[in-house]
């Protein structure tokens, strides 16, 4: 028995296979699914998602969106999603030493606080992309 999965973005399917488990965070906390599951809607953070199937774990880093699991099929839809291997890490860190430059300089609210996500956005791929290089 395994989970029927489907990993969305606007832009297609990211991923899409068989999984034995699935493991994610969702504003409640870290969950992981096992084959017939309840049926479930979640929302997700900015985290990874590490999906393991027979031969594998592969993790995807996350930006947000939601879960949504049937006893059928498991779906889950999110604005962003990028492969761990595929991060960027020297990239990421300058993006945030640009962000946090820009951020000390700026008054308006509603900017600080998109700032604020991209430097979260930019600070999980680091970490992810780190943790990638130690287990690869």
């Amino acid at each position: 028995m395994s989970i029927n999965l489907e990993i969305i973005t606007p832009f297609g399917i990211k991923w899409k296979g068989e999984a034995e488990y699935i493991n994610f965070r969702s504003t409640e906390g870290d969950i992981g699914f096992l084959p017939e599951r309840a049926p479930a809607i979640m929302e997700l953070q900015i985290a990874v998602a590490a999906v393991k199937t027979k031969e594998k774990t592969e993790k995807f880093l996350v930006h947000g969106g939601f879960i949504f699991n049937t006893r059928e099929k498991t779906s889950i839809v999110s604005p962003a999603v990028e492969e761990a291997s595929s991060i960027n890490i020297a990239r990421s860190q300058a993006r945030i030493k640009k962000i946090e430059d820009t951020l000390t300089l700026e008054k308006d609210i509603r900017e600080a606080e998109r700032l604020k996500n991209k430097l979260e956005r930019h600070l999980m791929r680091v970490k992810v992309g780190e943790e990638n290089e130690k287990e690869g």
